[in-house]
């Protein structure tokens, strides 16, 4: 008998052995629920509360009672504000710094970055608006918090993909609902524009007040148009 035959007369007679091994072995034992270094499972009800660190704590003179926050246009929130809370947790009235906080908003706008603004007003339990008439009228005593500004850049090669349809004859345009300040810092970024003339931009609102003739004789100029739709034009 050689070699290759007593492989194969011997593999079945090994698997049937094991086989029979493994029904009378007991399994082995379970590894344990948890690491050695890690602490045990504690149930949800046990569990003692999370103090999150850097929590801000309003002052008393905040008020004791529910806060309503709102977010939204920095220029529409900044224009309800009557306070801002500073570094300190206090609440000062804005009154001449409106008009710093108004340029901060431009500047921002016109590096081509969105921006929102966060605020909030103080109710007593009471007096919580609860229709829907009260919750979508803007108050006009909030108080700032925050001035947001986002930089949503071109993706790498959007550019050079506008370069390339006016090459070939197409026009391109930007429709959005941004800014105008930053529609057009972004439509310069993308290759759109080419300068800051203005020439080429119109808002909704400016081409609706035309008249027909009006509107058919700059609609082959206007390369951006804000706060629009696909529709509008």
């Amino acid at each position: 008998m050689d070699r290759s035959q007593l492989i194969l007369i011997g593999l079945p007679i090994f698997l049937f052995c094991s086989d029979l091994f493994s029904l009378f072995t007991p399994p082995p034992p379970k590894p344990p629920s948890h690491r050695p270094n890690q602490p045990p499972h504690i149930p949800h009800q046990q569990r003692p509360p999370v103090v999150v660190p850097g929590t801000l704590d309003f002052p008393s003179q905040v008020g004791t009672g529910h806060h309503i926050h709102w977010k939204g246009s920095a220029k529409v929130i900044l224009n309800s504000c009557q306070w801002y809370m500073d570094g300190a947790n206090n609440r000062i009235a804005i009154g001449g710094q409106r008009r710093e906080m108004e340029g901060i908003i431009g500047d921002m706008s016109m590096r081509g970055m969105r921006c929102a603004a966060l605020a909030y007003q103080s109710y007593e339990l009471g007096s919580l608006p609860t229709t829907d008439e009260e919750l979508c009228t803007l108050p006009q005593d909030l108080v700032l918090l925050a001035i947001i500004g986002i930089k949503d850049p071109c993706r790498p090669g959007t550019r050079d993909a506008v370069e390339l349809c006016k090459y070939g004859g197409i026009k391109v345009c930007m429709v959005t609902e941004d800014e105008v300040s930053t529609a057009q810092a972004m439509a310069i970024e993308c290759g759109i524009l080419r300068d800051t003339s203005g020439e080429h931009i119109r808002t909704a609102a400016q081409f609706c007040d035309l008249t027909d003739l009006e509107r058919e004789q700059i609609s082959g100029d206007i390369l951006v148009r804000i706060h629009s739709s696909l529709f509008l034009f």
